[in-house]
């Protein structure tokens, strides 16, 4: 009989040094996860007081993924970028993700959003379609060096200034007039700033068809 106690007892007493042990281990995890939690939440509070300040700066706009430089002071210079159709931040370093905003009290997020869309209104509204990509004017003429508003004026005044003859408009109107990819190819090389008129007069054209046909 006293065996059998003896054996249970011990039984029970690794049962509950099991349980004890378990406990304290995910007690720790969760210390662990709140202190994660909560640092995530203060680079973003950082984050938040940095843009509302100035002290971040708008890079570009590529389809619905705004990206702005700031800084952290556990990281450095690091990247915010914005998914303008979710709503969502990540905070990258080089290729590094470093936080996502999935753990962040929505209040900062929402916050954040709707900074950045008032800062920013102006360069993240203002972009140009090239070809189903979506590219703020900056980024734009950043990639292709030739300003935005130099190419429109020149293709409205070809335009209105009829400097293209009626067979160079039949030609325009068959896309065999003129190769895209050589053209993209062209613009990869060399810039914008080297197509004749009636390369961009085409370019806005095929633009416009391959828009309408989305």
């Amino acid at each position: 009989m006293i065996a059998i106690y003896i054996v249970f007892s011990f039984a029970v007493g690794v049962y509950l040094g099991v349980k004890i042990y378990k406990l304290m281990v995910e007690n720790e995890i969760n210390k662990e996860n709140e202190k994660l939690i909560t640092n995530i939440n203060n680079q973003f509070n950082q984050v938040l007081k940095n843009i509302s300040s100035g002290t971040s700066r708008f890079k570009s706009r590529i389809n619905t993924t705004v990206h702005i430089e700031s800084s952290l002071i556990d990281h450095g210079n690091i990247d915010i970028i914005y998914l303008l159709d979710k709503n969502d931040i990540a905070i990258f370093q080089g290729t590094r993700c470093l936080y996502t905003s999935d753990k962040v009290d929505k209040s900062v997020v929402e916050s954040i959003t709707e900074t950045i869309n008032v800062l920013y209104k102006k360069e993240i509204s203002e972009v140009v379609d090239f070809f189903g990509l979506v590219l703020s004017k900056k980024e734009f003429e950043r990639q292709f060096k030739l300003d935005v508003d130099d190419i429109q004026n020149l293709v409205k005044n070809v335009t209105n200034n009829n400097q293209i003859s009626e067979i160079e408009k039949i030609n325009l109107d068959n896309q065999n007039r003129y190769d895209i990819d050589e053209i993209l190819d062209k613009i990869s090389a060399f810039g914008m700033k080297v197509l004749t008129p009636e390369e961009l007069v085409f370019l806005d054209k095929y633009s416009n068809e391959k828009g309408n046909k989305c």
